[in-house]
């Protein structure tokens, strides 16, 4: 069963906010994070370098030294497979927003997700996720809409963690509706289609136990399934993912 976690960082200093963002997700099972200086532009960010334990995945989130709201982050799988390429955006520090965090920890799937929103909106989230034959699948998507911190695990980009051709999956949505108030209709397994977000007609290319396909649902609201299924985090409208009877949350 995996623990959700969330956590917002106030801090305006550019240093101490990348120093609280990696040391949070650095206290995660699995995710190892540290402080690097990191050179873009010309100019130079602190930033949390996070890696998923025993993977080439890793997300960066730099703030700029001298201004907390200007901000870089990328998403590498490996040095030779960029995800997400270095993208920045300046913000006005007159008006500095918390950076906000999020985490899904199971041992068959890690969700991370940093991001903050001033003038403009900049993060990254990722999903990497264990498939029923054994293989694995990595999504992402940049952050860049104001205040909007969390997306959709259907707005994700997947590859498949070892393929070279770099072959673009995401997930499908079965249950385009809403069952009755109070209940929520699932399928024990999500699947995965060969195509870009949002594409129709595609094919079916891997299946996951660990995700479950459902009715409407509310991102980020907790789904309540029969016994001993129990208490479920919508990482999706219509994708949910189990949580251990005693949630940590961590502030």
């Amino acid at each position: 069963m995996g623990k959700f976690y969330d956590a917002s960082v106030s801090v305006t200093d550019p240093t101490s906010r990348a120093t609280s963002i990696s040391n949070w997700f650095n206290e995660l099972e699995g995710i190892s994070s540290e402080v690097v200086d990191y050179e873009y532009d010309d100019n130079t960010y602190k930033a949390a370098n996070i890696v998923i334990d025993g993977t080439d995945i890793s997300i960066l989130f730099g703030i700029k030294s001298d201004a907390v709201g200007t901000s870089v982050v990328h998403a590498y799988n490996g040095e030779d497979k960029v995800l997400i390429s270095d993208t920045y955006a300046t913000g006005n520090d007159g008006n500095t927003t918390a950076a906000k965090l999020y985490a899904y920890i199971d041992d068959n799937c890690i969700m991370l997700s940093v991001c903050q929103s001033n003038s403009t909106a900049n993060g990254v989230e990722i999903i990497y996720v264990k498939t029923t034959d054994n293989k694995y699948l990595v999504g992402y998507y940049r952050h860049s809409t104001q205040n909007v911190y969390f997306v959709d695990i259907s707005s994700l980009t997947f590859e498949e963690v070892s393929d070279s051709a770099r072959l673009i999956h995401s997930y499908t949505n079965m249950f385009p509706f809403a069952a009755i108030l109070g209940q929520v209709d699932f399928l024990n397994q999500a699947y995965f289609v060969q195509a870009n977000p949002g594409v129709s007609n595609a094919y079916k290319s891997f299946k996951v136990d660990i995700l479950k396909e459902c009715s409407t649902v509310t991102l980020l609201s907790t789904a309540s399934l029969p016994y001993p299924l129990n208490n479920h985090l919508a990482i999706g409208a219509h994708c949910i993912v189990p949580l251990d009877d005693e949630e940590e949350v961590n502030e």
